[in-house]
């Protein structure tokens, strides 16, 4: 496999969206995680999910890193959550949650929703710009 990625639309965007964010913390003074960046694993897992968007049991996850861990929930099922210390590992922990819950709704007779149709943005709200509310 080659070296050379290239970049679509959405990839730049992507890949804009990303440095935009980055620019935002260091603005803000807040420290980047520990991991560094890798722009084309970035671009290659972002064309990877691409491709998996049109699979009918596509579902977003978000993943947050705390304390030391990754900790992951699905936007249409937030209930379903999981744990990892890699991001491996929380998303192949998030697998077998969504697996457990759609059991448990398929012996409630209930179905499983294929394909997740959220959308996901990213949108700047500066606190500096809010007037405080007095009740």
């Amino acid at each position: 496999m080659s070296d050379v990625v290239t970049l679509d639309k959405d990839d730049r965007e992507l890949a804009a969206i990303i440095e935009r964010g980055k620019s935002l913390r260091r603005g803000k003074g807040v420290s980047e995680p520990e991991e560094t960046f890798d722009l084309q694993e970035a671009t290659r897992e972002w064309q990877r999910m691409q491709q998996a968007r049109s699979a009918p049991w596509t579902y977003h996850i978000v993943i947050e890193y705390k304390d030391g861990a990754y900790h992951a929930y699905a936007l249409s099922f937030p209930e379903v959550t999981a744990w990892g210390d890699t991001l491996e590992a929380v998303k192949e922990n998030m697998v077998q949650a969504l697996q457990t819950h759609f059991a448990t709704l398929q012996a409630r007779g209930e179905t499983v929703p294929s394909r997740d149709h959220k959308r996901v943005e990213l949108i700047e709200v500066s606190p500096e710009k809010v007037s405080p509310q007095v009740p």
